[in-house]
C-alpha cells in the first residue's frame, strides 16, 4: 500500500516545517524581547521587530558558515 501521505516528497510536510519554524521564530523573539525588556538591555523605543530583525540576521550568518563548512 504505497500512500501519497507519507512520500518523502509530500508538500504538506515541507508546510508543516515551514510554519513550525515560523511559529517557534515568533515564539522565540516574542520571549527573547520580554528577556530583554525586563533586564533593560535594549532601548524603550525598540519593538519585537528590531530583535526579530537581529535575530534574522543571526539566522542568515549561520545558514551562511554552514554552507562553507559543508
Amino acid at each position: 500500500m504505497n500512500c501519497k501521505l507519507f512520500s518523502k516528497n509530500n508538500t504538506l510536510k515541507k508546510t508543516g516545517k515551514l510554519l513550525g519554524f515560523a511559529i517557534s521564530f515568533f515564539l522565540f523573539s516574542t520571549i527573547f524581547y520580554f528577556v530583554l525588556t525586563f533586564t533593560e538591555k535594549i532601548p524603550d523605543d525598540w519593538t519585537v521587530f528590531h530583535i526579530s530583525v537581529i535575530l534574522i540576521g543571526v539566522l542568515i550568518v549561520s545558514y551562511i558558515i554552514k554552507k562553507i563548512l559543508r
